[in-house]
């Protein structure tokens, strides 16, 4: 695939994570970008409570776009504060196709891009739509802006750089962002929480948490390993993607996020995730809907224990790479879906016994989306959940019995 844009950019390490400065034009950001915009309905006319259906923005003020029109129009036009951009997240809370993300490439010199391999609108503007919705109703569509674009960062990370960046306006209120992708309190009724915010709760605590009742030794396998940011970007400790984590996550007890988070939080609804509808393709789809988020948490972290162990993780074998860990959570996926008895650590890791001797680092792998698709083949054989003749492509078939046969 021929890639769109290819822009030089600033790469900012921050405590919230990685983020990229560039310039791009007006029309060229509006065809790669959407604004996810936030509606209200009153639910109680005395005390005027208004209850937020969908969205983290606020509804486009066409007064104010043609404010900010005229100002562009002007001979004394200047819009140096940045567009912000959350880039590679869909409007329905997943990550987006692997050879359709936007990605950053930095050379020896440090010298960065930032390639936007498709022209989808594949970025949500998480501040600055007023700016960009005046600007192409100017007649200088074509205005270079200033753009500031995190990859890969979940969106209720997204909902609280928003409610931060526009807190203190009057316009705004603080807890819209924190109602639709639930980042604040802990303290709120969990019957409430959407499937992001249970995720990122749970990827927040493998990373941070250092009292985690689950895990040998009180600390997650995870602990100090977990990067929030662009998914490229690798640390002296960290070396996993938290987008990819909180994504993977959320594929165990939801198929679309956006729409349990909107039946979730819609005004008429008294019941939160109760109201949610069941599906067993979803193996802790019914501990979500039942707020069982202790016996979700546990199969987690009893999870992260036995992948992650000291005895076998290797940080250069491709299980270990983003990828190789997204298909192991396909692996625990179709074990839970496979399984009629409640998970037990113990006999998933005999589960797992054949997968440590697969040799992970050898090339036929690769760090890509076909390299993820092996993975997830050669994890799956290995189990014995499918056989080599379940695959159409014959050659990965072979390739991947070879390499299990030279294990035993």
């Amino acid at each position: 695939m021929t890639n769109v844009f290819e822009i030089p950019a600033i790469k900012f390490n921050q405590p919230l994570g990685t983020f990229y400065v560039f310039k791009m034009n007006a029309s060229d950001l509006e065809s790669v970008s959407y604004s996810s915009r936030a509606k209200y309905k009153k639910s109680g006319y005395l005390n005027n409570v208004f209850s937020p259906i969908t969205g983290t923005q606020r509804d486009l003020d066409d007064r104010r776009e043609e404010e900010i029109a005229r100002f562009v129009n002007s001979v004394e036009c200047a819009i140096p504060n940045s567009i912000v951009l959350g880039a590679n997240m869909s409007e329905d809370g997943r990550l987006t196709k692997e050879d359709e993300r936007w990605y950053a490439t930095e050379d020896d010199n440090g010298v960065c891009k930032v390639v936007i391999p498709s022209k989808k609108k594949l970025a949500s503007i998480i501040d600055g739509q007023h700016r960009l919705a005046g600007c192409l109703l100017s007649d200088r569509k074509n205005i270079e802006l200033l753009v500031a674009a995190y990859l890969d960062l979940p969106l209720p990370y997204q909902a609280y750089l928003f409610a931060s960046i526009n807190g203190n306006q009057k316009k705004v209120p603080r807890s819209l962002a924190y109602e639709l992708y639930g980042f604040g309190s802990d303290d709120e009724d969990r019957v409430l929480w959407s499937p992001e915010k249970l995720a990122v709760s749970l990827v927040r605590k493998l990373n941070f948490d250092d009292n985690i009742e689950y895990i040998t030794n009180n600390k997650s396998k995870l602990y100090h390993k977990i990067l929030l940011g662009a998914q490229y970007s690798e640390s002296d400790n960290g070396f996993l993607s938290l987008a990819a984590l909180v994504d993977s996550i959320l594929s165990l007890i939801t198929s679309n996020p956006k729409k349990d988070r909107d039946v979730i939080l819609h005004y008429r609804n008294k019941k939160g995730r109760l109201q949610l509808e069941s599906n067993h393709k979803i193996p802790l789809r019914e501990e979500y809907i039942k707020g069982n988020d202790d016996e979700i948490e546990r199969v987690i972290f009893d999870f992260v224990d036995v992948v992650f162990d000291s005895s076998r993780f290797d940080k250069s074998s491709y299980l270990y790479k983003t990828i190789g860990v997204q298909s192991l959570f396909s692996l625990l996926k179709r074990y839970l879906i496979s399984s009629s008895k409640p998970f037990k650590k113990t006999e998933f890791e005999s589960f797992c016994f054949p997968v440590w001797n697969v040799d992970f680092k050898n090339d036929y792998f690769t760090a890509s989306g076909i390299g993820r698709s092996r993975i997830t083949n050669t994890l799956y054989i290995a189990t014995n959940l499918i056989s080599p003749s379940d695959l159409k492509n014959e050659d990965d078939a072979d390739k991947i019995q070879a390499l299990i046969n030279s294990s035993r």
